[in-house]
């Protein structure tokens, strides 16, 4: 194989700034052992090592760093390589607090070879096991490092096709099964029956019947009707709705990184993206009020026709977006100081259509005139036109630019004071456009604004010293963040921490922050849409509907005020072995918070009745989900867990030694990457991975408004449409490798939880979750002489990954212990277990 010629950094180098340690460090034979290919899939795996309880996105994007500066943003550094990375990092949330971000979230430094060239290669298919869906994806890049010059070209392509019901076992029942091809009656009279001569001739109450095929060419009899009582058509409308939708996406992702003067990097770097995704809503649905004693109605009083459309096919809705950023970054030293100027522009053009539904007031005017030559049941196209399309446009630009200085101005006796000081400016802009039914909204947001943030680090005791030294290491922060924005007025943030360590790898972390944030423009302004036929089960009638969602923003919204209250623990139990355990205790408040409601519960529409708009009937007809502002939320959580690694010591390499990826390096002697067969070890000698994180949430509630109500979302309240929050949650990894070859499995735990309704008939019970994922790799490096037989082989992998091995779904059941229309396994999870073949190769 071709020599890997590469320089690794000396232990220590591009470690964050100040004294905080990191909770657990990744080396370049484990970063292999995860089988990845991109920084991006790295870090989605490390998602349960860095989750934070903390912030408005718990379990969101921690704050990434390579070498220890801060970056343009996570697209500069997403598509490298595995191969690329010496080390990985991962810190506290009070460390973000030194590059100039809040401590809400973890801290992840990358760190980078001094050299490295690699042109990478890959594609993959992955298939549902249960068909109806495949999605393929081709990428190539173009990488190079040498020292602080750094180039990156990364082309992208992805494409899924969809899900249609009649591909999955989908239940036609409930509410949504009425509206059907052949047609239905639907009384309107005293007990919803239809007509009381009929239910004579049925024999017993009749509140539907099917409609005769022969109405298309004749009125029907009394007769004819009451031998179709009670019978509902089936819906055959499987093939006319989508469970996923139909997506394309290509992204394109460049960097260029260069050393204008010793000390000193500049960094620029460009994305542009572009997709499509196409879902079908079923054949326009319509219900038409046939009046009784007409030529056409063999009945006494009025009745709901209720039908669909054949002569149309599925009402589609479509989405076509692109977007583009690009960013700078210039990282600088300056007597000791930190030095980093970072900005950009982000672009984003999202256009929206869906096929008007089907407009019934001419065929109803003729109805109501008594006009004998019209049949309702075979209506013309003149008839039931069909509206036009509604549209949706939303364009947001946004541009930032940010300063930071970051050093220690003197030295204590205890340490050097750290300091760290922020500004930054930023302006961002939203224009919307909706158009339904000629009624045209419209909006135009804009927000700028300055912030100045400092954050000091003070260190009070150090083990060394005799006296209070023996104490252990304190060190005391404080940050202050102020923030005025043109539409919010002054926003301020401020946080303090006590970081203490008695002993060696063991610490433990203090900290409190109060800080405001207005609501985002999208929640303001994002373009109204209307997407019928959306299934949702009303709790108060103990039904599933098919509604008229209403999405977008909502100008209204307030700022919110969050504090959070955080104490951690990290040990290390063992000096030469890589234990790494944590606890943490995360306590947070919200006032006014700003979110979408969870769900059609009866406490929610109690609350918010506007929302939620009924038919004459008292079936749900339109949900309103745009987001609102509650009164205060309290979270309270517990965490804790430990990653383990063994079986492998950091690698040593050998000049000459093969590349196991056919990356390639040049210009200095190698140093160490994975080499010879055992991915960094002895030959023959396995490696291995297992981390386990536990999550109890200890309260979850939300109070609406003062007094009342009061959503408790661990006892009986709705965080969503899959039931309320988790009480437990349990999150496994582990991992085996050796010789080139891996094995991986993730698993995942959440307890079940129940949401009440009106009455006992309309609770509902959702099951435990425990999903299994395994990936296998080989990377063929412990199987020379099949490379020569094959020389494709040279630098190559294939992997093997199976997602939800078991097929395991939630399970959601009412009081009497049925599935309840819409909470059908293949509705909630439609694409259950997939299996996704792929090839890389590395030249």
């Amino acid at each position: 194989m071709d020599e890997l010629v590469v320089e690794a950094p000396a232990n220590g180098a591009g470690a964050v700034l100040g004294d905080i340690k990191p909770e657990l460090q990744i080396n370049e034979a484990e970063i292999q052992s995860y089988g990845v290919s991109s920084v991006a899939e790295l870090v989605a795996q490390l998602a349960p090592q860095t989750q934070s309880g903390r912030g408005r996105s718990r379990g969101g994007m921690p704050v990434v760093l390579l070498n220890g500066a801060r970056i343009s943003g996570f697209s500069e550094l997403r598509d490298l390589p595995p191969e690329a990375i010496v080390r990985v990092d991962i810190l506290p949330e009070e460390a973000a607090l030194k590059y100039g971000y809040t401590a809400d979230q973890r801290v992840l430094n990358f760190i980078t070879r001094k050299t490295f060239r690699a042109v990478t290669t890959e594609v993959g298919v992955k298939a549902a096991t249960a068909g109806g869906t495949v999605t393929e994806e081709i990428e190539a890049g173009l990488f190079r490092i040498d020292g602080d010059q750094r180039t990156q070209l990364k082309a992208e392509m992805s494409g899924a096709s969809a899900i249609t019901e009649d591909e999955r076992d989908i239940p036609s029942t409930g509410a949504t099964a009425l509206f059907t091809i052949p047609g239905l009656y639907r009384g309107r009279g005293p007990g919803g029956q239809i007509d009381p001569a009929l239910s004579t001739l049925a024999g017993s109450p009749v509140t539907l019947a099917g409609l005769p095929a022969i109405a298309a060419s004749r009125p029907p009899t009394l007769a004819e009707v009451a031998a179709l009582a009670g019978q509902v058509p089936p819906a055959d409308e499987g093939a006319y709705r989508t469970l996923t939708p139909e997506t394309r996406r290509l992204t394109i992702n460049g960097v260029v990184a260069r050393s204008p003067s010793p000390g000193t990097t500049a960094t620029f770097n460009a994305v542009i993206g572009a997709g499509s995704s196409e879902s079908l809503q079923g054949r326009p649905a319509y219900s038409l009020t046939v009046p009784g004693g007409g030529v056409w109605s063999p009945f006494a009083g009025p009745v709901d026709l209720l039908r669909r459309d054949a002569s149309r096919g599925a009402i589609r809705q479509t989405s076509e977006d692109w977007s583009a950023r690009l960013g700078f970054g210039l990282n600088s030293g300056l007597q000791g100081w930190r030095l980093t100027l970072t900005g950009g522009l982000d672009l984003a053009d999202v256009v929206g259509r869906t096929d008007g539904g089907v407009d019934t007031r001419p065929a109803q005017a003729r109805l109501a005139a008594a006009d004998a030559a019209f049949n309702p049941y075979a209506p013309g196209a003149a008839d039931l036109p069909a509206f036009a399309q509604d549209r949706t446009r939303s364009r947001t630009a946004g541009a930032e630019v940010q300063a930071l200085a970051a050093g220690s101005p003197a030295e204590l006796p205890a340490g050097p004071l750290f300091v760290s000081a922020r500004v930054g400016a930023s302006g961002n802009w939203l224009r919307s456009r909706s158009v339904r039914r000629e009624l045209v909204r419209e909006a135009d947001l804009s927000r700028t604004g300055v912030s100045v943030q400092v954050s000091v680090d003070t260190p009070l005791l150090r083990r060394e010293d005799e006296g209070w030294g023996r104490l252990g290491e304190f060190s005391l922060n404080f940050n202050l963040k102020g923030e005025s924005l043109s539409d919010a007025g002054s926003l301020g943030t401020v946080g303090g921490g006590l970081k203490w360590s008695p002993v060696d790898r063991l610490n433990l972390l203090a900290s409190f922050s109060r800080d405001q944030s207005p609501p985002t423009l999208s929640q303001l302004g994002a373009p109204r849409t209307l997407t019928t036929g959306v299934r949702v089960f009303d709790y108060v009638r103990g039904e599933t509907v098919e509604v008229v969602q209403v999405s977008g923003g909502d100008p209204s919204l307030r700022s919110d005020q969050r504090d959070a209250t955080r104490l951690g623990v990290n040990w290390k139990p063992f000096a030469d072995r890589e234990l790494n355990l944590s606890v943490s205790y995360t306590l947070s408040r919200a006032d006014d918070p700003a979110s979408a409601l969870p769900a059609a519960t009866a406490e929610v529409q109690a609350a918010f009745p506007e929302r939620f708009l009924r038919d004459e009937s008292g079936k749900l007809a339109v949900v309103d989900i745009r987001p609102v502002n509650f009164l205060r939320s309290d979270r309270e959580e517990i965490r804790w867990g430990f990653n383990w690694f063994g079986g492998q010591s950091p690698a040593t390499g050998r000049p000459g030694a093969g590349s196991p990826l056919g990356a390639r390096g040049g210009g200095r002697p190698p140093m160490a990457m994975m080499s010879g067969p055992g991915m960094g070890g002895p030959p023959g000698r396995p490696g291995w991975q297992v981390s386990v994180y536990h999550t109890a949430v200890l309260t979850d509630r939300i109070l609406v408004r003062q007094g009342g109500p009061v959503f408790d979302l661990l006892d009986g309240s709705a965080a969503g449409s899959r039931g309320g929050t988790p009480a437990n949650a349990v999150e496994l990894q582990a991992g085996i490798f050796r010789q080139g070859r891996g094995a991986r499995l993730s698993a995942a735990w959440k307890s079940g939880t129940q949401v009440r309704g009106a009455t006992p008939a309309g609770d509902l019970s959702f099951s435990d979750l425990a999903t299994v994922d395994i990936r296998l790799f080989e990377t063929f490096t412990g199987s020379p002489d099949l490379v020569r037989r094959w020389p494709v082989l040279k630098g190559a992998r294939v992997s093997l990954a199976v997602d939800n091995l078991f097929d395991a779904k939630l399970k959601v059941r009412d009081t009497l212990g049925a599935v309840p229309a819409g909470y059908a396994e293949d509705i909630i999870d439609p694409v259950g277990r997939t299996v996704e073949i792929s090839f890389r190769k590395v030249f």
